[in-house]
């Protein structure tokens, strides 16, 4: 019973700590890359809701910026 409750004890800190890794640390790192990418390919989806959010004049930070806060990365 005793190694039991150890293996489930485990199972559950692996997978709060997997769990923590995934969303500070994975998530962040793949909405960064693919806010890249799409000013890269300057994606006409992304540019349009910039220009609807009436950032005009919109410079390549600024789009970037947008595009992690769309993705609820930044505030």
């Amino acid at each position: 019973m005793k190694n039991l409750f150890k293996i489930c004890l485990i199972i559950i800190i692996l997978a709060i700590i997997g769990g923590a890794f995934y969303w500070y640390e994975w998530r962040p790192s793949q909405i960064r890359k693919s806010c890249q990418e799409k000013i890269e390919k300057q994606d006409k989806e992304l540019f349009a809701d910039v220009v609807k959010s009436r950032i005009m004049g919109a410079k390549e930070g600024d789009v970037y910026d947008f595009c992690l806060r769309k993705s609820g990365l930044e505030k």
